[in-house]
């Protein structure tokens, strides 16, 4: 064991590095102390974050337009289909009947089978106005049968053609076949003239004429009947409400379909609320996280910094010679040089 007598401390075998001076420990560098990265621009760090935000929020949104949605079938949309007024004298202006027929009641398999496989682009809809003379009984009505494709659509219309194309009876009214006509502006129309003879002739209830027209305007079917006891509407009659509901159906935008779309509120506000939430999160919580490590770091440090300072002078402290030692070493060494 040495015996240092200018620091008054006795130095271990080994323990030289342990007591370290403050030059000897200022050459030392600290833990974590090593050159890194600096930091990003401000810019560059906003920038990330907006990214970061970005996506998140547009992947909210897409989420929300594929999922957050329940599509339905509305039979009424029907009504979109037809004219509101019959376009003739003689009729009331507001229709007695406007309804969506059920089409499992059609007597075409063609039309109870789309119905099931494509029920947003099939449909029946049925409309009629009445007389509003009341010494005249006179009717006029349209029969509009919608389907998915303009070849199925003339599947119908054949159907419709051959069961209109003869003299027929209806609910004991017998129907007699007189000629046809034409009708300009409504290509591939077809007008039939019927002679009409009720089940139990009387002076309320008098023979009469009635006029159908079938045709087919994109994947629209429809069959019209114009029905009176006398001359008028007639044939004129059912032209005009021929041409114009032709009309309306090709003002009708392509594409048109009987199912709605709609999304519940509730849902809406959760995934867009949500993604609003977590793409604010995503452009915070990486920079904090990032912050929180480095503050980490740096307690690190600076509690290694502290505890080799207080190791070499925990050393110093340990193996100082005691004062009353001391003091009997230097009056040993007073009594040698005397005896000397």
């Amino acid at each position: 064991m040495a015996n240092d007598s200018k620091l008054g401390a006795t130095v271990l075998p080994g323990s030289a590095g342990r007591g370290r001076n403050d030059e000897q420990r200022a050459a030392v560098k600290p833990p974590g102390s090593e050159p890194g990265r600096g930091p990003r621009p401000v810019a560059f760090r906003w920038g990330l974050r907006l990214a970061r935000t970005a996506v998140v929020v547009v992947a909210a949104v897409v989420c929300w337009a594929a999922f957050v949605r329940t599509t339905r079938t509305v039979p009424s949309r029907l009504a979109e289909l037809t004219v509101t007024a019959p376009h003739m004298a003689g009729l009331a202006p507001h229709p007695v009947l406007a309804k969506a027929l059920p089409t499992s009641g059609s007597t075409l398999a063609s039309v109870r089978h789309s119905a099931v496989v494509d029920p947003g682009h099939t449909g029946i809809f049925e409309i009629e106005w009445q007389s509003s003379v009341a010494t005249v009984q006179a009717n006029a009505g349209l029969l509009v049968q919608l389907m998915p494709t303009a070849s199925q659509t003339k599947v119908v219309l054949d159907q419709a053609r051959k069961q209109y194309s003869a003299s027929r009876s209806v609910n004991g009214d017998a129907y007699s076949l007189e000629g046809r006509f034409a009708v300009p502006g409504v290509a591939g129309a077809e007008g039939i003239t019927y002679h009409v003879v009720p089940l139990s002739p009387s002076k309320t209830n008098p023979a009469g004429t009635a006029n159908v027209v079938i045709f087919q305007v994109g994947t629209a079917a429809v069959i019209e009947l114009v029905q009176s006891t006398k001359s008028t509407p007639g044939t004129p009659g059912a032209v005009a409400l021929a041409q114009a509901e032709a009309a309306h159906l090709r003002a009708v935008p392509a594409g048109f379909s009987l199912s709605t779309t709609s999304r519940s509120v509730g849902w809406s506000i959760l995934v867009l609320g949500g993604g609003v939430v977590v793409g604010t999160s995503a452009a915070v919580v990486p920079e904090g996280v990032v912050a929180w490590r480095g503050r980490r770091r740096e307690r690190q440090r600076r509690r290694k910094t502290r505890e080799a300072e207080f190791e070499g002078r925990g050393v110093a402290r340990r193996h100082r010679v005691p004062s009353w030692q001391l003091q009997a070493t230097q009056r040993r060494t007073q009594r040698r040089l005397w005896r000397r």
